[in-house]
């Protein structure tokens, strides 16, 4: 091993310990402690064959391509705007996205606040809404609302990038906690199935017990996931969903 490649060594080791403190740099199996301290505990034909110049010039490769990681920005599902994933936390009120794509249907973001996840599910025109879900369904000027964003001048707003088209909950007398699901667009009335979701995720499914839908829509919800087994017919709302499918749903459509 050359005083050159040696000298590059070192420095590399300097430079990771500044860049990374909390990451220890392994070479061959050692840490950077013992990386420092080699002098006095492997002999020289060691320390060349572990430190050649292949080794050094692999960990500054390394360095380089782990070096962008350090400032990388967070990841959209981390951001501060709610928490993306398929699976709602306990008592965090969800936006439910619903889609024509198969594989971003059924998209879910998590808030503080159910006034966060109406602003998501209305693309920021409501920003305003109750603290929490029971207050919002008792309130009729909230209903109103919502309703008026699928109208502008008495035909679709078909400009909006989201309506909120039902608000399930998981006990009678729209109590409990809720899913908000947001569409593109809202529904007609030419009676065909307009949106759908085919599984409830695990923190809803088989515990709807009322539900409140919106944006001209009316919801059909099923016993089994693909809309399989019994289901409630279609209903605009319902303070209580019937002994029969009360804690059944696993599946809804809306049209």
């Amino acid at each position: 091993m050359t005083d050159e490649d040696e000298k590059a060594f070192d420095e590399f080791v300097a430079a990771r310990s500044t860049a990374l403190p909390h990451t220890a740099v392994l070479v061959c199996g050692a840490s950077q402690h013992d990386a420092a301290n080699r002098s006095s505990e492997v002999d020289r034909p060691m320390r060349s064959l572990a430190l050649s110049t292949a080794v050094v010039s692999t960990m500054v490769a390394l360095s380089v391509a782990l070096a962008p990681a350090a400032g990388a920005a967070p990841s959209p599902s981390a951001s501060p705007a709610g928490r993306t994933g398929q699976t709602p936390p306990a008592g965090k009120p969800c936006v439910t996205h619903l889609t024509t794509d198969p594989s971003t249907n059924g998209r879910v973001s998590c808030y503080d606040t159910f006034t966060e996840a109406i602003a998501d599910a209305t693309g920021g025109r409501i920003t305003d809404a109750p603290r929490d879900g029971a207050s919002a369904v008792a309130d009729p000027a909230f209903g109103r609302r919502i309703n008026a964003l699928a109208q502008a001048n008495g035909r679709p707003a078909a400009q909006a990038s989201e309506f909120v088209i039902g608000i399930e909950y998981v006990h009678a007398n729209y109590d409990g906690g809720y899913l908000i699901f947001a569409a593109g667009a809202p529904c007609d009335d030419d009676n065909e199935v307009e949106w759908r979701l085919p599984y409830l995720d695990s923190g809803f499914n088989d515990k709807i017990s009322s539900f409140e839908s919106y944006s001209d829509c009316e919801a059909n919800h099923y016993e089994h996931f693909e809309y399989g087994g019994s289901s409630t017919g279609w209903r605009g709302h319902t303070s209580y969903i019937g002994s029969a499918m009360n804690d059944q749903t696993s599946s809804i459509e809306w049209r």
